[in-house]
């Protein structure tokens, strides 16, 4: 990386770190061949600014993209993150079905799915996530009990509760789930 790049890329960092992503986006705007560094951040800008604009300018550089930025994980994981931030479910899930999640996309997925009040796509999403054999962290644990607490089923919510291992049950933003989701009429 030459030190030009170095100086954009340092310039493009300190307007992230310093809440200035409006700012980060029009220096994306001036460089030519930006690098997967510089995709991811812009993606990140994007989601952090979360208006209108910034996700169509954000969704516009991902659909002129190259089919091989396409499929570098740091891009794919920032667009993922930046289509979720600003809503777009269709989106968020089409990128989705491209790649070979980890458990942090199964955990951004269904955290999309619960702010869009979709529960029962995070319970699916879930089981294919056990089917494909991706270990489930106290994140995706939070995530489910989340959703139980929006659907309200109490034989659904037994069956969630019952596949937690006692290990995570420890964990207080586990606890302060479980609690607000007994307490939420189920």
């Amino acid at each position: 990386m030459g030190s030009i790049s170095l100086l954009i890329l340092s310039l493009y960092l300190g307007y992230l770190v310093n809440k200035m992503a409006a700012e980060a986006m029009q220096l994306f705007s001036k460089i030519s061949n930006p690098d997967e560094i510089i995709l991811s951040l812009l993606f990140t800008s994007c989601a952090q600014v979360g208006t209108k604009q910034a996700f169509d300018f954000g969704r516009k550089i991902w659909f002129e993209m190259s089919l091989v930025n396409h499929r570098n994980k740091y891009i794919v994981t920032a667009a993922l993150n930046m289509f979720i931030t600003c809503g777009d479910v269709s989106s968020a899930e089409n990128l989705f079905m491209t790649i070979k999640p980890d458990v942090i996309d199964y955990g951004q997925m269904m955290k999309c799915y619960n702010n869009q009040k979709m529960p029962m796509k995070t319970i699916n999403l879930h089981e294919k996530m056990r089917n494909e054999g991706v270990q489930e962290d106290v994140i995706t644990f939070i995530l489910l009990v989340d959703a139980c607490a929006q659907i309200g089923i109490k034989s659904r919510c037994r069956s969630i509760v019952s596949q937690i291992p006692r290990a995570l049950l420890a964990n207080v933003q586990l606890q302060t789930s479980l609690i607000h989701m007994w307490v939420s009429d189920v």
